[in-house]
Formats: C-alpha cells, sequence, structure tokens
C-alpha cells in the first residue's frame, strides 16, 4: 500500500513539473531574430552578421549594432537558467533580460525595444 501511495504522489509531481513548466515555453521559443526584427521595425539598422564577443559573457551567439552611435548588444544564452547563473558570476547582473537574451546598452531606447519583444 505503500508503495501505491508513493507512486501516486511520485506522479503528481511530476505531472504538476511539467504543467509548471509550460508557461515559458513561449519565451524559449523566441529568437535571435526576433530581436534583430523588433529593432529593425524601430528603424535601426541591424547586420545579423555582425557579432560581439559573446563568449566572454558564455552566451551561445549575439549580435551587436549601433543606436546614435551607441553599441548596442543582445546575447543569446542556451536557457534563462544560464543566462542568470552567467551574469550573477561575471558581475553584469543589471543587464536587463528578457527570456533566456541579455542586452548592454546604455541607450534607454534600446531597453524598450528589447523589453517589448513578446
Amino acid at each position: 500500500m505503500k508503495k501505491i501511495f508513493m507512486s501516486l504522489i511520485l506522479l503528481s509531481m511530476v505531472i504538476v513539473s511539467a504543467c509548471s513548466n509550460g508557461g515559458d515555453s513561449k519565451k524559449d521559443e523566441r529568437t535571435l531574430q526576433d530581436f534583430i526584427s523588433a529593432y529593425t521595425e524601430a528603424g535601426v539598422e541591424v547586420d545579423p552578421n555582425e557579432k560581439p564577443m559573446f563568449e566572454a559573457v558564455k552566451a551561445k551567439d549575439g549580435v551587436i549594432f549601433y543606436m546614435d552611435g551607441s553599441p548596442v548588444k543582445i546575447y543569446e544564452y542556451e536557457s534563462a537558467g544560464k543566462l542568470s547563473d552567467s551574469l550573477k558570476n561575471s558581475g553584469f547582473s543589471d543587464w536587463p533580460t528578457n527570456g533566456r537574451f541579455a542586452l548592454e546598452t546604455k541607450k534607454d531606447e534600446a531597453v524598450e525595444v528589447f523589453k517589448s519583444v513578446q
């Protein structure tokens, strides 16, 4: 009887865990191209082939472009957890984040566009 009860508890925990992860799946589906498109629609020229040194912040990809002469860098991470760990350990925890993406800039306009990507 105890084994059946424990099995039911374990099964319910797995189901709850699977359901709670479903809400973030939309964020994980976003791509670097979604962010590039948002800036392009805002009138910013972005060359997707221009890459920052994204490996230095342990990101898997990134793009760099300029708004009014100021650099804007978007970094893509494997997951939101890896992004959080990387920023915490590197001292850049004040960078704006959006899902598994981080933004390095001093431009408020760039932050607004970045945060608008759903």
